[in-house]
């Protein structure tokens, strides 16, 4: 299921978390009560403030990058 979720996202140009974030927003907005909407305004502020972050979020290393660095430009795995 999440394989054709994602790729009916990809035809419309959005990610799959964009999309189920999309949905949840609308769902509480419909049917939740004033204690649902308070703590998804409170989600949303979250979520905005994430966002706007200088630089974002970190990139991740690429598959075959070593997990961490010590501060001597030596990974973990390097004997010493």
């Amino acid at each position: 299921m999440w394989e054709a979720f994602s790729a009916v996202c990809r035809q419309r140009g959005r990610t799959p978390a964009a999309d189920l974030i999309a949905h949840m927003t609308r769902t509480i907005k419909l049917h939740g009560g004033e204690e649902e909407k308070r703590l998804l305004a409170t989600a949303e502020a979250e979520l905005r403030t994430r966002r706007a972050r200088k630089g974002g979020r970190p990139r991740k290393p690429p598959p075959n990058a070593p997990l961490t660095v010590n501060n001597d430009g030596r990974d973990f795995d390097t004997p010493t």
